[in-house]
Parts: structure tokens; C-alpha cells; sequence
């Protein structure tokens, strides 16, 4: 790969990067129909993992934008040729049921990564 390619691949990983922020932040979860696989596995330390499919990786999110109202702050991101990493601080409270857990008014704030893989 010539150094102009590699800057392009790197390019192009920081526009699906910030399309998966951007849809997550915004709650607009159909802006990662362009960008992610519809056989995307995905791994967290929430939930039944993995979770494979964009549809189901869309539900999970739906469900934890709604139960949490998350409020992401963009920290720190990283760029490759076929990874990203993306950091937030998440803002959040627990107000509304979460798949079957019920609601604990706890709130909290964390650093989060989006690691991602992209080919």
C-alpha cells in the first residue's frame, strides 16, 4: 500500500468511526446501516454477548439509550488502517427498564471505548 492509499484507508476508518459515535450521541441508530455489517459480532461486558447482526446490536443500543439516557462526551480517537477506537465519557441513569432490569435511579460516569475492527 502506497502512502497515499494508506491515508485514505486511515480516512475512510475515521468517517465509519464517526458515523458509529454520531448515531449512537444522536440516537439516529439507522445512520449505521452504511457502516457496519450485517453480521457484525459484537462483545461487552453488558448483556448476553456476543450479539451477532446489526438489527440486534441496534436493539441493544435502542434498549440502553432508553433505560440509561446516555449522554456521550467525545474523549479520545484513534484511527488505522482496519481498527478505530473511539473513547467517551458516558453520562448516565438508570430510569427505565433495561431488557428485564428494572429501573435503580443509580447514576453514573465512565470511560467507555468503541473498538472497532474494520475491513
Amino acid at each position: 500500500m502506497n502512502p497515499q492509499q494508506t491515508l485514505d484507508v486511515i480516512s475512510e476508518s475515521e468517517r465509519i468511526g464517526r458515523q458509529i459515535y454520531k448515531g449512537f450521541n444522536e440516537r439516529n441508530l439507522d445512520l449505521w446501516d452504511e457502516v457496519i455489517a450485517t453480521d457484525v459480532e459484537v462483545r461487552s461486558t453488558v448483556g448476553t454477548m456476543p450479539i451477532i447482526g446489526l438489527e440486534a446490536l441496534k436493539n441493544w443500543a435502542a434498549q440502553f439509550q432508553s433505560g440509561f439516557q446516555p449522554r456521550l462526551d467525545l474523549v479520545d480517537e484513534i484511527y488505522g488502517v482496519n481498527r478505530a477506537t473511539i473513547a467517551v465519557n458516558l453520562n448516565w441513569k438508570h430510569d427505565k427498564q433495561f431488557f428485564h432490569l428494572e429501573p435503580t435511579g443509580r447514576i453514573g460516569t465512565s470511560i467507555e471505548y468503541f473498538i472497532l475492527w474494520i475491513t
